[in-house]
């Protein structure tokens, strides 16, 4: 009974959060600027890897809604509504982070993108140092050799929870602006700490690039 009750509050919660997110797009503008080399890539159906901080992750899931992304998400209570959320926007999760489930997760990984899908990972995902680069999505792109294409998105007007990351969500009747990178290809001989500072600063400017964009005069 209590695993019914369970079910259902996580069912109900994460419709309520893809009724919410849904609200927010369809009264708000959005902008997409950047680099198309992703739109290129699924066009081509060329595997690659988003990278994006834990923090842009909430209406990510509605822009890009419906494309063919495995999202890495954690076994957390959060990372369950989160992947219920994604579902309901077609995307799919493989479950697994760093603290748990890490290994089998990174091979699971390694096998969707070699069989031609794309990937959405957080690097500095479950639990921080916010904006920081934790080495998993390097492993991934060194064994695999595809490109990490660094997303982000700002709005005009958002909540910024006190959490580790300072998690954002935009309000309903907003400007918004979703930003894309150029790709980022991880040699295999490329120093660990090397890589992950080429992947932060990536990831740091097309997020301030989305939020120059919304305040140009």
């Amino acid at each position: 009974m209590t695993f019914c009750l369970n079910h259902f509050f996580e069912n109900l919660i994460s419709f309520f959060c893809w009724l919410y997110i849904h609200l927010v797009a369809i009264t708000s503008t959005i902008k997409v600027v950047g680099s198309q080399k992703d739109t290129d890539f699924l066009k081509q159906k060329k595997p690659f890897i988003y990278a994006f901080w834990h923090n842009r992750q909430f209406f990510l899931t509605y822009l890009r809604k419906n494309i063919p992304v495995h999202v890495l998400v954690s076994q957390s209570k959060d990372g369950e509504y989160i992947t219920r959320t994604m579902k309901y926007f077609g995307l799919k999760t493989v479950r697994g982070s760093s603290s748990k489930g890490g290994v089998s997760a990174l091979i699971q990984l390694i096998r969707l993108l070699r069989s031609g899908h794309i990937l959405g990972i957080t690097p500095d995902g479950p639990r921080g140092p916010a904006r920081e680069v934790q080495p998993g999505i390097i492993h991934l792109a060194q064994k695999t050799g595809y490109p990490i294409i660094p997303i982000s998105y700002d709005a005009r007007r958002k909540k910024v929870f006190k959490s580790w990351d300072e998690f954002i969500v935009p309000y309903p009747f907003n400007q918004i602006v979703y930003s894309v990178g150029e790709p980022i290809l991880i040699n295999k001989e490329e120093n660990i700490t090397a890589s992950a500072v080429r992947i932060k600063n990536a990831i740091n400017e097309v997020s301030n690039m989305g939020t120059l964009v919304l305040y140009e005069k």
